[in-house]
């Protein structure tokens, strides 16, 4: 599994062995803490007080048996009653899975049942001499973590998969405008080397709950919709299902909230896991054909994430048919051509900087410098006429009705700049 695929559900359950003087491995914030992170996947986490209390309820009905070895836990009856070593070579035999996990300096090798097996940390390391710093501790149980995945995964690698037969897709479709928007959260140590393979994995199983989270309510907020999410990317369509004037521009400020926001939570990861956040962005507007049973179909998508492949950590990067429908609302610069799989077609990009504060086209049109208006003369004189009657402390009410685009905002705009030069 690469880094970013979301791990299948597992399932299973899972007992963890330990001596009444390693509990405090099973607090929350340490070992036992991290491991239940599983518990999204599906897994049943137990913990047994007593070889005795393993025999008669936990070990039974268990898929691996998590054993925290210390000195301590040799001098236990885990290790000296011959009854709980019979019992637990059964079980090995029915196919449970033990997990040893060396804590400190003991005379582990002795033990066949424990030695014969894969242990961490690995080697002759053990988790109090080898991994003394809090940082480095978190990331070797999240390495753990990783391998009792797989130890699950074997356990379960025969269980038959479950196929949820297709929804048949409806027959209407409908030729409509959307702006995509595709997000992929990264990682990187702190001096910004990028952090991969199965320890990027476990990290970002740790951290995409809150990563999710937090995209779910920006996309709410500037009113999203989440079409895909796949591990630490997501697709998300704006105008679809639902059409705004504005769509492009709320995708592209959602995606500048996106970043903003990523930022916040690095800072907190940076402190707990030393890695920092990053968000990569791509944003595509095109028409698409929708489908009855949602679906889209067209360029809108795969070039959103063309885009998004091209863009740099924290950095949105759009195209020229997005950059049309939202100049003037945003700063932006030149970021170069990109070529586009499958055709000889090349895409310049651009690079949003940050808003520009406009909110409205006439604000935008403002900045540019508006032309004389023409054809308006009697409304404008219209108001003015209104404006002289309250200044005789007669009140007044004007209306302004137009469909969007014919000009309500720049009569106001010509109505206040004529109002404000005279006194009053």
């Amino acid at each position: 599994m690469s880094a970013g695929e979301t791990p299948a559900a597992l399932g299973g359950r899972v007992v963890v062995c330990a001596s009444e003087r390693d509990h405090s491995y099973l607090e929350s914030d340490s070992l036992l803490g991290f491991l239940r992170g599983l518990e999204r996947d599906g897994v049943v986490f137990s913990t047994a007080a007593s070889a005795a209390e393993a025999l008669r309820t936990d070990l039974d009905d268990c898929d691996v048996a998590v054993v925290l070895v210390s000195q301590g836990f040799l001098d236990s009856e885990w290790c000296t009653d011959p009854a709980v070593s019979q019992h637990l070579n059964l079980r090995r035999e029915a196919g449970m899975v033990v997990f040893p996990i060396i804590l400190s300096a003991c005379e582990w090798e002795r033990h066949d049942w424990i030695a014969s097996r894969q242990f961490l940390p690995g080697g002759q390391q053990t988790i109090e001499e080898d991994y003394p710093e809090a940082g480095q501790r978190k990331r070797l149980f999240l390495r753990i973590r990783t391998d009792l995945r797989s130890a699950l995964e074997r356990v379960h690698e025969i269980r038959q998969r479950q196929v949820e037969p297709e929804a048949a897709a409806a027959a209407v479709a409908e030729r409509k405008q959307v702006t995509a928007l595709r997000c992929t959260l990264c990682l990187t140590e702190k001096d910004g080397v990028p952090l991969d393979g199965d320890e990027a994995q476990e990290i970002l199983h740790e951290i995409i709950p809150d990563f999710r989270s937090l995209s779910e309510r920006v996309v709410t907020q500037y009113r999203g919709s989440m079409a895909q999410v796949t591990g630490n990317a997501m697709l998300v369509w704006f105008g679809h299902p639902v059409v705004h004037e504005d769509d492009s521009r709320s995708a592209v400020r959602a995606a500048l909230a996106l970043v903003d926001a990523i930022r916040q939570l690095s800072a907190r990861f940076k402190e707990e896991l030393d890695v920092l956040l990053h968000v990569r962005i791509g944003i595509h507007t095109s028409l698409v054909v929708a489908a009855g049973d949602e679906s889209l179909q067209g360029d809108a998508a795969p070039i959103a994430a063309r885009l998004e492949e091209a863009s740099g950590e924290d950095e949105v990067l759009i195209g020229e048919a997005t950059l049309r429908l939202v100049r003037g609302f945003f700063e932006t610069e030149p970021a170069g051509e990109i070529g586009l799989a499958g055709t000889m077609r090349r895409l310049k990009t651009f690079r949003v900087v940050a808003s520009s504060g406009a909110e409205t086209r006439f604000d935008t049109a403002t900045k540019e410098g508006l032309l004389p208006i023409v054809g308006r003369s009697q409304e404008v004189e219209l108001i003015l006429d209104r404006w002289k009657t309250a200044k005789q402390e007669r009140g007044q009410v004007v209306t302004i009705c137009a469909e969007a685009g014919l000009g309500k905002s720049r009569l106001l705009h010509e109505a206040r700049e004529r109002i404000s030069r005279e006194p009053h």
